[in-house]
């Protein structure tokens, strides 16, 4: 009871209207900072795409069109580039912006190989045999005249006269197809025409598109079904599979909650960086993955207790204080004992209350839905539904070990040099630090920073698969499980030696 009393009387001598006003004013300042610079472009695109490859397009005609005498290929690209030019632009008038949009990939994929394969059909009609064109479809290069489409190369299957007349007048209804597609402006319509003429395969990710008659592919389930492609596509995962085994784990979980995420209608708050090769405007807000960079707090969470507790026991020899205590029929280890539980709890409660404020921000810039819709994660080889915050909640405790373990080294300067300035300034120091101590070891510094705690007061890094943490995987061997024992070993120790060091001296003042 003595100790719940110690306890109590730390919370009364500590806790005011003022310091609390004072810390919720700073976690604000930085969720919003968290909330603007992380991940400020997801679901945007740089820039409009279309209007730069115009502008490039237009550059590389001028250039051939400067030239005194055109050679057959020369008058193939202006056909190709000018043709592309005008396609461009009515998408333009559509409202589109990046490649990324349907109708762009219809345009590029499907409308201009065939209407540059007919130009060539044209081209074969008025002589037979067009010296440069049979050239090319002997030709091993796959430079000449783009040989490389797919197009150019079924011209080439297909260079008797009465396949040509087939081909072009196939090739000209599926351009009409095509356009009235666009014109319409209804993805799902396209889905609909590629699997009926098997260009593309009926799979559950393609039906659900169809039966849901999705609009654009810029929406919720086109974005995971784009999303999903690009995970499939990767060459990264198997490449980089050989530095770690999480590689692979990582690839095989991300397409099952995206497949799950679009069969149920859950958004995911998947978090990519560049080794997924995941564009921004491929990707959608969610209110989730702005309240995800809560594990970053930890950092404002250490330099505030830094500031507010530096001087827990030292201030109390300062100020004289420290006489009171110990006369009292207490025990120095409760006294201390009863310090360092405030200090756990303090730590906690401005974490939490950083979770509270950091969810209203996201919330009122993003919504609330998503916050209460369920986190997916993929467990023993298949993805299911759990709580969302009950899940940060489970990831703030263990990320909040290694925070202990800071709380141990405060504990230990203030206990043992009893100079308030000096502790204050170094734990402020190795709070401030700890962000950048992960750039340091990517950049080859400080190779066995890994096995101290320092490494792991900042796991936002590591439960928001960011960009360092992925690209560290690559260069050393290490885990959270390692980290989290290092720094329950250490914690363990600092608190012992400070409560014997204490303990045994003989204290004056």
């Amino acid at each position: 009871m003595k100790l719940m009393n110690l306890i109590k009387a730390e919370f009364i001598k500590n806790y005011s209207i003022k310091r609390t006003m004072i810390i919720c004013l700073v976690l604000l300042i930085f969720s919003m900072f968290l909330i603007n610079v992380i991940d400020p472009d997801v679901g945007k695109s740089r820039g409009n795409y279309l209007e730069r490859s115009i502008r490039s397009l237009d550059y590389t005609l001028d250039q051939i069109l400067l030239k005194k005498e055109k050679s057959f290929e020369d008058e193939y690209h202006i056909f190709e580039k000018t043709r592309t030019i005008e396609y461009i632009k009515k998408l333009q008038k559509q409202g589109v912006e990046t490649q990324s949009d349907w109708r762009f990939s219809v345009i590029y994929d499907n409308v201009l190989p065939l209407v540059i394969q007919n130009y060539l059909i044209e081209k074969l009609r008025e002589n037979p045999n067009h010296p440069n064109i049979v050239e090319a479809c002997n030709s091993e290069s796959q430079d000449s005249l783009n040989k490389n489409s797919t197009g150019f190369e079924n011209l080439c299957d297909n260079i008797d006269s009465k396949n040509l007349e087939k081909l072009y007048q196939t090739n000209s209804s599926m351009i009409e197809d095509y356009e009235k597609i666009i014109e319409k402006n209804y993805y799902y319509l396209y889905l609909e025409y590629q699997v009926s003429h098997n260009f593309l395969e009926n799979d559950p990710w393609i039906s659900q598109l169809i039966d849901q008659k999705v609009e654009s592919n810029m929406d919720f389930l086109g974005l995971n079904y784009m999303q999903y492609q690009a995970i499939n596509n990767n060459r990264n995962y198997e490449i980089d599979a050989k530095y770690h085994k999480e590689i692979p784990k990582l690839k095989t979980s991300r397409q099952a909650i995206l497949l799950y995420s679009t069969m149920h209608g859950i958004k995911h708050d998947l978090s990519y960086n560049y080794f997924d090769m995941m564009w921004d405007d491929l990707r959608y807000m969610n209110t989730k993955l702005k309240v995800n960079q809560v594990f970053h707090l930890s950092v404002i969470v250490m330099i505030i207790v830094s500031i507010t507790s530096g001087g827990i026991v030292s201030r109390e020899h300062s100020q004289g204080t420290i006489k009171n205590i110990i006369t009292a029929p207490v025990q120095r280890w409760k006294i201390l004992l009863s310090k360092f539980i405030y200090l756990v709890l303090d730590t906690y409660i401005i974490w939490f209350l950083g979770l509270l404020i950091l969810s209203l921000c996201a919330g009122i810039q993003y919504g609330f839905h998503d916050l209460f819709t369920p986190k997916l994660i993929f467990i023993n080889g298949q993805v299911i539904e759990v709580n969302y915050y009950l899940y940060i909640i489970k990831n703030m405790l263990i990320a909040s070990i290694p925070l202990i373990c800071f709380l141990s080294i405060l504990f230990f300067l203030t206990t043992v040099t009893r100079n308030t300035s000096l502790t204050v300034g170094i734990t402020t120091s190795l709070g401030i630090i700890s962000p950048f101590l992960w750039l340091l070891k990517m950049a080859g510094n400080f190779k066995y920073i890994v096995y101290t705690p320092l490494w792991y007061f900042d796991c936002g890094f590591i439960f928001n698969r960011s960009d360092v943490y992925i690209e560290s995987l690559d260069k050393i061997d290490f885990n959270l499980s390692m980290g989290i024992i290092i720094s329950l070993v250490v914690a363990v120790l600092l608190y012992i030696i400070s409560n014997v060091i204490y303990i045994k001296e003989d204290i004056k003042n």
